[in-house]
């Protein structure tokens, strides 16, 4: 086998600057997502050349879903790489099978994954890269990576690279909402390709104005919404600049304090102020571990900023003395709490058990009586969830408040109108279907905020002045 000398100290120059350290990455995985024309495509490409001529025994296996993408596509760009480069005379390029093979033996191989009997006779396979990868279905992916387990002293990688199209897609699912071992993932746009064109920058640009969707997905690399949504796009889009990651913390309610927790349930963006007021939006899940999240928001009373979230599968009343012990950190907030289903158990706790002093009541009309009586909670109904999402699209399209969480924003994006015209989390009910659980918590604590009046006097429990809580 012939020994390969090329000179690639030029690569700094031949390589974006947010690429170029990833050639040394050796994680398994190696997510390359972001909008169009940002070169995650083009590196794709550049590196599994750099690899070809660095390293011995190589098979690498190049994929998109349909066959027929594969000329235009992923075998142009690494033919392109390898005549920009002036690498000519070291790969034999075959046009007629897609083939790519270098002079020391190492090869490149394509195939679609429509193609099942050639993907079959593909053995020896030491890297993949997966072009467009949110094409593909979940069980694709893993067979390709049960496939990469040949037997080399290099390191094996799998490459993948697409446009976040859909918020609610498995890759989003399997590579960023949770931390992947082995996994390296990185965000890019247009922005971090120093060699793209003026007219393809323009084209990018001009979606700003004409297609919101397109803008938010191919321009700025975010994840897309499919679906007619709730609240306007490009402010969520401009608020999604602003936002900001927070402390995270563990409610020890016993204890009365908090616990520094890299994976505690409660975020804290701001600390309680002495002399501030906060109100509180609580909505209620089981706590099974695959079903709904509960969620709480605390918002400054004053500008309407979400403090606070608290947010996980809890329990029903662990939830009740949580909330507890948050409304009284934040010098007593109003607490509304959604009494729907499981939130008769939380309000339970915290009227009888941790008498909680500053909790919100509704009017509810009697039958019997033919009077209005007080009850404890919110309840969301035909009548209060319209009211509720309809301020909160105001919130958002007036620029009302400050939002620092970004989940609770991508929770926003994925809130459509479904066929009936009902505002509810795209998919919902469906196995893969989005959460509202922020959403409707967010929009129970601005309820507090407008209503704080309503709850005065409705409260009369037992003396707890003597309840202290460390800070």
């Amino acid at each position: 086998m012939p020994k390969v000398t090329v000179d690639l100290t030029r690569l700094p120059d031949l390589t974006n600057d947010k690429f170029y350290p990833l050639y040394k990455n050796r994680d398994r995985y190696l997510v390359l997502m972001g909008g169009g024309g940002s070169g995650k495509s083009v590196f794709a490409a550049q590196k599994i050349i750099v690899r070809m001529l660095m390293e011995q025994n190589h098979r690498f296996l190049v994929l998109r879903k349909v066959k027929v993408t594969l000329r235009e596509s992923v075998f142009g760009e690494l033919k392109s790489v390898i005549s920009r480069w002036n690498l000519g005379t070291l790969f034999k390029i075959n046009e007629s099978d897609l083939r790519i093979r270098c002079v020391n033996g190492n090869e490149i191989l394509f195939a679609g994954l429509d193609d099942v009997e050639k993907l079959k006779s593909i053995h020896g396979i030491t890297g993949v890269w997966i072009e467009e990868a949110s094409e593909i279905a979940p069980e694709d992916y893993r067979q390709l990576d049960i496939r990469l387990r040949t037997k080399t002293k290099h390191y094996k990688q799998m490459i993948i690279t697409f446009n976040p199209i859909d918020v609610n897609h498995w890759l989003k699912k399997e590579f960023f909402d949770r931390k992947k071992p082995d996994c390296a993932t990185l965000h890019s746009t247009y922005k971090d390709n120093r060699f793209l064109d003026e007219t393809s920058i323009r084209v990018l640009e001009d979606f700003k104005d004409t297609d919101p969707y397109f803008y938010e997905v191919y321009a700025l690399g975010q994840w897309g919404v499919l679906g007619k949504t709730v609240f306007p796009q490009k402010r969520l889009q401009d608020l999604m600049q602003h936002t900001t990651a927070g402390m995270r913390y563990r409610i020890d309610h016993i204890n009365g304090r908090l616990v520094e927790d890299e994976n505690g349930e409660l975020e804290i963006r701001k600390h309680p102020e002495a002399g501030r007021e906060y109100d509180i939006g609580a909505d209620v899940a089981e706590g099974l571990p695959e079903g709904d999240y509960s969620a709480a928001y605390v918002i400054d009373h004053e500008t309407g900023e979400d403090v606070a979230v608290l947010h996980g599968h809890i329990d029903g009343d662990l939830y009740g003395w949580q909330l507890d012990w948050l409304g009284r950190y934040y010098n007593m907030a109003l607490l509304g709490v959604e009494i729907n289903n499981m939130g008769h158990s939380v309000v339970n706790v915290l009227l009888n058990y941790s008498f909680y002093p500053n909790l919100y009541y509704h009017d509810q009309y009697n039958t019997d009586s033919g009077k209005n009586e007080t009850k404890p909670g919110w309840p969301t109904n035909t009548m209060t969830r319209p009211i509720l999402i309809d301020y909160l699209i105001e919130v958002i399209r007036d620029g009302v408040c400050p939002i620092g969480d970004p989940e609770l924003i991508n929770e926003m994006k994925t809130f459509v109108r479904n066929k009936q015209g009902k505002p509810q989390a795209q998919g919902k009910g469906t196995p893969d279907g989005a959460k509202d659980d922020r959403v409707m918590a967010y929009g129970i604590a601005h309820q507090m905020r407008l209503r704080r009046p309503e709850s005065i006097g409705h409260v009369m429990l037992p003396d707890i002045s003597g309840v202290t809580i460390r800070r």
